[in-house]
């Protein structure tokens, strides 16, 4: 384990133990593995685990009799995560914080394409995506120029061309000021998607 072990609060044991204990079957546990881990659609899963489905490599941690089993691959993912049981009207849910799931911000000398790729995963897909829509960076040319591809529900629409200039790039020139110009690589007409020449 990291040297910031996962906090199991003492409501959440409690509940984990009881949910363990209605399953009536010896050695089982419970795996905390994260799907997708950096990126903004990372998630964490709970999920029982009997002992001999366990991986070798894979972490445990003890806690007041609770074993939790993490996914070795996810460890790294899920330092400082805290699971908590919450109460509220209905009963209570169970809900598991992990700060790093999603990944860091880079940095502000980190290279363009990373900053630029951060952006549209963080800030602009999640709103394109309510309407079945994304984009992708594609290339950057002259070191300044970004090629943009869009996709899904925003090919061939009829207000990408504002999405592009009052959404895409206002959001990454105010992050990246460096940015001289953002160029359309999506052929709206036939559905191909050629590089922007």
């Amino acid at each position: 384990m990291s040297t910031n072990p996962i906090t199991i609060t003492e409501p959440a044991s409690r509940f984990l133990l009881k949910l363990i204990e209605q399953q009536d079957e010896p050695d089982m546990a419970l795996k905390l593995i994260v799907h997708k881990p950096g990126t903004p659609s990372a998630e964490c899963e709970l999920t029982f685990v009997f002992a001999d489905q366990r991986a070798a490599d894979d972490p445990v941690l003890e806690d007041n009799g609770l074993t939790l089993v993490l996914d070795q691959s996810s460890e790294l993912w899920l330092d400082q995560a805290t699971i908590h049981y919450v109460e509220d009207s209905t009963g209570g849910s169970l809900q598991v914080t992990a700060p790093h799931i999603k990944g860091h911000t880079p940095a502000d000398d980190a290279p363009l394409a990373d900053r630029v790729a951060w952006i549209l995963d963080t800030e602009v897909n999640p709103s394109l995506a309510a309407h079945g829509g994304q984009v992708s960076l594609k290339d950057i040319i002259n070191g300044s120029e970004l090629v943009l591809q869009f996709g899904g529900g925003c090919q061939g629409c009829s207000m990408v061309s504002e999405t592009l200039k009052h959404g895409v790039e206002k959001t990454l020139k105010t992050h990246c000021p460096e940015i001289e110009a953002i160029h359309d690589a999506t052929d709206h007409d036939s559905g191909q998607t050629p590089y922007f020449q």
